[in-house]
């Protein structure tokens, strides 16, 4: 099976070199690995530093380990931390992060790739975030005795693992010292595979959004355009989004508007431009004298969406009127008001889970989110209501980083020379 793994690797990168004719993303992703060697030898660490390695998949997955690393950096002086990336979204944004001493695209899981990365840095530790699995480097972790351990996992039984044809990349999960699952059902379906290094945590967003509402600061330029009116803040929303939302909003005539699209190049910001019949403002060239006066706000930079949320009466978080998958609730929800979602939200445990409880509404069409925006503009204690759902939910929640952080402590007590 080993081989046939191989094989199919081999497969996958000979289709990406044909795909990057066709998608910008593989294309950039590709560009990424090219000099790989040159690339990671640069990289200001040591084969003689502590070092622990954080392995994300892309933006959404960093935004998970991020308060385990932020927690490591202070329990852990000494710890050098490398932090390897899949996808350009992640790395592209997150390659100057200051907590990290390298940050890397991961070479792709060919023996002689894996064997390479791990004796470059040779880290203490790994952490592999969510649904990382790579069975080369599971194999080559465990031959060297280095500790894994998976966190904010979730696991499902549509997934390879548990699939008759899928025993042997079952088997590979024997390589992981620990398990930190976000839910139980996850816990229960690893447990029903005989697996009993597993911890029920939960989601290590919650102590990240709730770190993000702690430091956030005012931001005058933005309390200028609001001039104390209602506002909804539209994040990481897509052209679906748009032309759903727009319409109905544009009818609250006292309601500003903020958005920050999840694409911010120009194609993209100016396919959003074309649904709006008001005026609006964008970000970058922003003028305190005539800007404060129009109903939208265009946020077309990176970076700013977290700290918008404060200023929401209520938020829109895009993503789920399409399947690419619904975006972070969680920065809209610690923000204590209510959040609206499109349809597509079954693969996302927090949001189910908050549309159950009254924190979240889910809107199918332009008919029912014009429903949905009645009662939040007309009805004071729905926001109330809402907020405070989405306030307890995630401080209820809260706690994961603490925990895998305990035993991350305990583990290196146990391997450090």
């Amino acid at each position: 099976m080993r081989f046939l793994y191989r094989f199919f690797v081999s497969l996958l990168l000979s289709s990406l070199k044909i795909a990057r004719l066709f998608s910008k993303r593989v294309d950039q992703l590709l560009n990424g690995h090219q000099n790989e060697k040159i690339k990671l030898e640069a990289l200001p660490l040591s084969k003689d530093d502590f070092t622990l390695w954080f392995h994300t998949a892309s933006l959404g997955e960093f935004e998970q380990c991020r308060p385990l690393i932020e927690q490591c950096k202070r329990a852990i002086p000494k710890a050098k931390i490398l932090l390897s990336f899949f996808s350009p979204s992640g790395y592209e944004i997150q390659k100057n992060y200051p907590l990290a001493d390298g940050v890397c695209y991961l070479p792709f899981d060919t023996p002689k790739k894996v064997a390479f990365f791990l004796d470059r840095f040779q880290p203490q530790l790994a952490v592999l975030v969510k649904y990382e699995f790579w069975p080369n480097y599971l194999f080559e972790l465990h031959q060297r005795k280095i500790p894994v351990f998976s966190v904010s996992s979730r696991f499902q039984k549509n997934q390879i693992f548990f699939k008759s044809y899928g025993q042997w990349m079952l088997k590979q999960l024997d390589h992981i010292t620990h398990f930190f699952v976000q839910d139980l059902a996850s816990k229960q379906l690893l447990e029903a595979h005989n697996f009993s290094n597993v911890t029920l945590s939960g989601d290590t967003r919650m102590d990240r959004v709730l770190e993000i509402k702690k430091n956030c600061i005012a931001i005058p330029e933005i309390e200028s355009f609001l001039e104390g009116k209602p506002c909804v803040v539209i994040g990481s929303s897509w052209e679906a989004d748009h032309a759903l939302l727009f319409p109905t909003l544009f009818e609250q005539k006292d309601l500003k508007i903020i958005v920050a699209p999840h694409l911010v190049d120009e194609k993209s910001i100016a396919a959003l431009i074309s649904h709006l019949k008001t005026p609006y403002a964008r970000w970058t060239s922003w003028d305190p004298l005539k800007d404060y006066k129009k109903q939208v706000l265009i946020i077309d930079t990176i970076g700013l969406l977290s700290q918008l949320y404060q200023y929401a009466q209520w938020s829109y978080v895009g993503g789920g009127m399409q399947r690419k998958g619904l975006h972070n609730i969680l920065e809209a929800a610690v923000f204590e008001h209510p959040v609206v979602v499109g349809k597509h939200t079954a693969a996302f445990t927090e949001a189910e889970d908050l549309i159950a409880l009254g924190g979240v509404f889910r809107v199918e069409d332009s008919p029912t989110f014009k429903q949905v925006v009645k009662i939040l503009n007309n009805q004071p204690l729905k926001l109330q209501e809402g907020g405070a759902i989405n306030k307890k939910y995630i401080q209820e929640k809260s706690g994961a980083t603490k925990q895998i952080l305990d035993r991350i402590l305990t583990t290196i007590e146990d391997v450090s020379p």
